[in-house]
């Protein structure tokens, strides 16, 4: 399934310096001036080859930025041979790692729903991940950019230098979320969010509402990723035992 969340074209905090470049009609998609090593002229020129590609948009010189440092990795790992160690940022499968963690949460999500409710918060838990900041800002420009029809209400986004603030006030809009990153199927991740309570003989739900929102709260100097979560009971004849 193609995914519409484009998460490895929107890592401009980590590898686009400049965001507002614009092409002119006459100017290439790359030139030898716009990054300083390494310099293969030869990438530059197939690079440049999609200069006409006009499906590309406005997305012409991120495509240039990411066509070109992969083909600059690649071209240095085969010329060097497979035993040198080649880091390379754009290489970062950013999609794979939120796909992991996303899982991550589910499992927790689908083990604390049968936990005891706590006397302090009785219907509500939260649990912490540590996560790179690259990371986090990833999955908040795809929210900002995604064209997911699913995911274009119901998704506020909010914080400052110290923290930032992602709140799901829907359960259709956090069931999307997180299919989207799982690659789940809808019925599946669905599953995850609900389960059959055999000592109270019941079944406990996550609620998302406007006052009960599922929220990721990224602490910036902790590089932690705090995901918040109300949950409520209902017995075998379908009476609420929650607040």
């Amino acid at each position: 399934m193609a995914a519409i969340l484009p998460f490895e074209t929107v890592l401009k905090e980590i590898y686009l310096n400049n965001n507002d470049s614009e092409l002119s009609p006459n100017r290439p998609l790359y030139s030898s001036s716009d990054e300083e090593e390494p310099k293969y002229d030869f990438i530059g020129e197939a690079v440049n080859i999609f200069a006409t590609c006009d499906e590309l948009g406005q997305n012409k010189v991120h495509f240039a930025h990411e066509a070109r440092k992969y083909l600059n990795e690649l071209y240095r790992l085969h010329v060097k041979g497979s035993e040198t160690l080649t880091m390379s940022r754009s290489l970062l499968n950013t999609g794979a790692i939120l796909k992991d963690e996303a899982r991550t949460w589910l499992g927790y999500i689908h083990r604390r729903l049968i936990a005891r409710p706590r006397i302090r918060k009785p219907w509500y838990f939260e649990f912490t991940r540590d996560i790179p900041k690259e990371i986090f800002l990833a999955l908040k420009d795809a929210l900002r950019s995604t064209n997911n029809p699913n995911l274009l209400t119901d998704i506020n986004m909010d914080g400052n230098r110290k923290a930032f603030v992602i709140s799901v006030t829907s359960l259709a809009r956090v069931v999307s979320l997180l299919t989207e990153l799982t690659e789940f199927s809808n019925r599946n991740v669905k599953s995850y969010l609900a389960r059959k309570v055999t000592r109270s003989k019941g079944i406990a739900k996550v609620i998302v509402s406007d006052v009960k929102d599922f929220a990721l709260v990224y602490k910036f100097a902790k590089r932690q990723l705090s995901i918040n979560c109300h949950y409520g009971f209902w017995n075998t004849y379908g009476f609420p035992q929650h607040d």
